[in-house]
């Protein structure tokens, strides 16, 4: 059976070594044994150097995301959605997880630390990525034009009501008093770009949220989505930015924690 594909941040992945040798460093409080050193040398083929740069940097990672606190649920979530982008069950990921010499909760650890720098990420680095022109989002977009192809129509259900009170008990009972509906199409190219965005994260049997029309109050149900086009530029901006500032990430990421590296405290206690 082929391995998995998991894309995880490599630092956050390092075997983890248990503390059965002497501490040779200790970075911010936090020990690095000679253990670790020589099973990550082992396990990447690398020098002693290497292995003990890569050591200190995961120690400065690990102490700048530790207070970050993570949902359980949504961890658990993480993994079920990883499981089922495998085509199984989590219970069938962790017997060949452990056939790999690994184990789902060695695999959370790893899914929650790599939460943590995505959090870290939007709330200390991304502001300090440029914001880039509109010329090189188009360059960007001219590139990967397939990555922002999205449904090119929409089957919708569309209610609607006096108030809006009358639409939230309508969704949480399913009784249609007062409710008129009827079954619509909406097509990507005539819709502007809040309706686009919310048909595309409403999910197939789901409701989106309540619209103010005016005279009423409308919300869909999102019944199917229906062939595929790619967005104009214009439509796809934020989407275009969003993933460019996303390219970036690891770049940024690496310059930030370079520089939490040079002011960390770090004592040799043995070569």
């Amino acid at each position: 059976m082929k391995k998995f594909v998991f894309i995880i941040v490599s630092l956050f992945t390092i075997s983890q070594a248990r503390m059965t040798d002497g501490v040779a460093l200790v970075v911010d409080g936090e020990a690095i044994t000679t253990a670790e050193i020589n099973a990550v040398k082992k396990q990447l083929h690398i020098s002693k150097k290497k292995a003990i740069d890569m050591l200190i940097e995961n120690r400065v990672q690990r102490n700048a995301v530790k207070n970050i606190p993570i949902n359980e649920n949504e961890v658990n979530n993480r993994i079920k959605f990883i499981a089922s982008q495998n085509k199984m069950s989590v219970q069938k990921m962790s017997k060949v997880l452990r056939k790999q010499g690994s184990s789902l909760r060695s695999f959370k650890d790893k899914i929650r630390m790599s939460m943590k720098k995505e959090i870290f990420f939007n709330q200390k680095v991304a502001s300090s990525v440029p914001i880039p022109s509109t010329s090189e989002l188009k360059k960007f977009y001219n590139k990967r034009k397939r990555m922002f192809s999205v449904a090119k129509s929409f089957s919708l259900m569309e209610y609607s009501a006096k108030s809006e009170n009358e639409l939230k008990s309508f969704i949480k009972s399913k009784k249609a008093t007062n409710i008129k509906h009827k079954r619509v199409t909406k097509y990507t190219s005539k819709l502007d770009s809040t309706m686009l965005n919310t048909f595309l994260s409403t999910k197939k049997g789901k409701f989106t949220k309540i619209f103010n029309a005016g005279d009423r109050f409308i919300v869909y149900k999102v019944l199917s989505k229906q062939g595929r086009s790619i967005m104009p530029f214009d439509k796809a901006k934020n989407a275009v930015e969003a993933q460019w500032k996303l390219s970036k990430k690891d770049k940024y990421m690496r310059e930030y924690f370079k520089q939490l590296k040079s002011s960390a405290n770090i004592q040799i206690i043995r070569k």
